[in-house]
């Protein structure tokens, strides 16, 4: 009996170390949520960026345990989001059919021209500690026969250092 204990208090440690920088988001709290969406987050430092290919490396550390998470910034702008809370940092994708709904051509046109230029420089998350949400996605590339996994961000929300 003691031994079982022993086995499963161990078990529990390592897991609760693992999942410690995965979770799940509140999902009554987003303005958008792209199909698919599980409520999948990840949480860590900003330790690699590759603004070519919108790639983004997090990293988790516990103790002595280091963890890390890569994914890809959606091909979509990425703009700062205003919320309630002056402080907090948020940025995310909004499809233009969500941004521009009620509105003229033209204006849509300004909308989506606005929307590029200020969208997010990956490198300014760089040494940032953030949250990721996160949509797990296939895409084919050319001249393979397999299709790759990747996770691709939607939203990013800024963390304050511990």
């Amino acid at each position: 009996m003691r031994r079982t204990l022993t086995y499963l208090a161990f078990i529990l440690a390592v897991c609760s170390v693992a999942m410690a920088q995965k979770g799940t988001a509140d999902l009554s709290q987003l303005e958008f949520v792209p199909n698919g969406y599980d409520g999948d987050t990840w949480t860590g430092e900003v330790t690699k960026v590759d603004a070519a290919t919108r790639d983004i490396e997090l990293t988790h550390t516990k103790g002595d345990k280091t963890t890390t998470f890569n994914c890809v910034l959606s091909e979509r702008p990425i703009n700062r989001l205003r919320t309630n809370k002056p402080d907090e940092l948020v940025y995310a994708v909004f499809p233009l059919d969500f941004v521009t709904a009620g509105k003229k051509p033209a204006e849509k046109d300004a909308v989506t021209a606005a929307a590029a230029a200020g969208s997010l420089d990956p490198n300014q998350l760089l040494g940032q500690r953030v949250t990721v949400y996160y949509v797990r996605k296939e895409k084919k590339v050319t001249g393979q026969k397999e299709k790759i996994k990747h996770n691709e961000v939607f939203r990013i929300k800024v963390l304050k250092k511990k």
